[in-house]
C-alpha cells in the first residue's frame, strides 16, 4: 500500500464550494470531514473525491482502492513522459535549426515526396564551415519543414542528446536502450539530388530510443526524426504498434557522444527557476507551455555561445597552423637561396 496520505490544500483564489463538494469531501470509510488522499495516485484515479481521515480509515478501504490505484499510477507515468518527450522534441528542433549542415538550393515536390536540391561541391576550412540557415522560405508546410529538418538527422539524436534523455526520463523509466533500424518503412521519401545533378538513393537507415517506463506503464518508441519518413505523429509510441508498422530490418547501434552546451542549459534553466523537471512536467497547460519556451530560449543561448567559442578556437587555430606554415615556407626559402 502507498505511504501516508498527504494534505490536499485549497487554492486560495478557488471560487465559494457548493454544498455537493462539501459533501465529496468526507471520508470514504467513515464519512467524517477527510481532506487526506492517496499518495500512491495523487487523487487522479476514476475516483478522484475519495478521501480518508486518517491513515487507518486509508488502510481498511485499500482492497477496494487498489486497482484503480495501480491503474492511476500508470496515467501518471505516461503523462510526464508524454510531456517529457515534448520538452525533448522541442530541444531536438532548436539544437538542429542551429547547426543545420546541408545547403538547400531548391525543393520539389513530387507524387507527396520530397526532392532536394543540394550543393555538397564545397569548401571548408573549418567543420563550423558547414552550418547553413535552414531553408524556411523553400518550406511553406509545416510537416514539409520537419521533415527536412529531421532528414538525415536521426544519429545525431542518439549521439548527442543521450545526456538530456537521461535527465529528462530518469525518474521515469527503467531502461532505456538505443534501437538502429536499417529498413525503416517509410510513409514519403526525400530523394537528395547533388550539384552536378545525380540522385542519391533515399536513406532508409533510423535510429530511435526503446523506453521501458516504471510501474508496468509500457514500452514505447521514442523517436524524435520519423517525419523525414512521413510519420508525422507524436514521438512516442507503444513499441509493438512502431515495431509492426515501421522497422522492417533492425541494425546495430550507434556511437554514443555528448554536446554539454544542451544538458547545461536545461539544468540551469531548472536552477535559475528553482524548480524541477518533475514540477515542470506536471503544471497546467498554458504554464507548461511557457517553461517549454523557457528551456529551448535557454538550450538555444548555450547552443549559440558554445559554437561562438568552438569558432574562436577554431580561428586559432588555423592562424597558428598558417602562421607555422609561412615559418616554414621562409625557412626554405632562406635555405634554397643558401644553396
Amino acid at each position: 500500500m502507498p505511504d501516508f496520505t498527504h494534505q490536499m490544500n485549497p487554492s486560495p483564489t478557488t471560487a465559494p464550494r457548493s454544498n455537493s463538494d462539501f459533501a465529496d469531501r468526507v471520508c470514504v470509510k467513515c464519512s467524517t470531514p477527510a481532506s487526506l488522499t492517496c499518495s500512491g495516485c495523487k487523487s487522479t484515479t476514476t475516483d478522484a473525491n475519495r478521501r480518508y481521515c486518517s491513515a487507518a480509515c486509508q488502510r481498511d478501504d485499500w482492497d477496494e482502492h487498489k486497482m484503480d490505484c495501480k491503474h492511476a499510477k500508470v496515467k501518471n507515468i505516461q503523462a510526464r513522459f508524454f510531456r517529457a518527450a515534448i520538452i525533448l522534441e522541442n530541444i531536438w528542433e532548436a539544437y538542429r535549426e542551429k547547426l543545420f549542415d546541408k545547403l538547400i538550393t531548391k525543393i520539389e515536390k513530387k507524387d507527396g515526396s520530397l526532392v532536394l536540391h543540394e550543393n555538397d561541391d564545397r569548401w571548408f576550412n573549418s567543420p563550423y564551415d558547414m552550418l547553413e540557415p535552414f531553408p524556411f522560405h523553400l518550406l511553406p508546410e509545416p510537416s514539409d519543414k520537419l521533415a527536412v529538418l529531421n532528414f538525415m538527422a536521426c544519429g545525431d539524436t542518439l549521439a548527442y542528446l543521450n545526456d538530456v534523455v537521461e535527465l529528462l526520463f530518469r525518474d521515469l523509466s527503467t531502461k532505456i536502450v538505443e534501437v538502429a533500424i536499417n529498413d525503416m518503412i517509410p510513409k514519403m521519401t526525400i530523394t537528395p539530388v547533388d550539384v552536378r545533378g545525380d540522385i542519391r538513393s533515399p536513406t532508409r537507415r533510423h535510429a530511435l530510443w526503446k523506453v521501458t517506463l516504471k510501474n508496468c506503464a509500457g514500452i514505447y518508441a521514442l523517436d524524435l526524426t520519423g517525419a523525414q519518413f512521413g510519420h508525422m505523429d507524436a514521438p512516442t509510441i507503444p513499441w509493438d504498434i512502431y515495431r509492426a508498422s515501421r522497422i522492417g530490418r533492425a541494425g546495430s547501434p550507434f556511437q554514443r557522444r555528448a554536446f554539454p552546451a544542451i544538458t547545461h542549459a536545461v539544468s540551469g534553466w531548472l536552477s535559475d527557476n528553482n524548480t524541477t523537471l518533475w514540477d515542470t512536467i506536471q503544471l497546467p497547460q498554458p504554464m507548461f507551455d511557457k517553461c517549454v519556451a523557457g528551456i529551448v530560449d535557454a538550450v538555444t543561448v548555450g547552443i549559440e555561445e558554445r559554437l561562438r567559442i568552438a569558432r574562436e578556437l577554431d580561428e586559432q587555430s588555423i592562424s597558428r597552423t598558417k602562421l607555422s606554415l609561412g615559418n616554414n615556407c621562409s625557412e626554405l626559402v632562406q635555405e634554397h637561396a643558401a644553396l
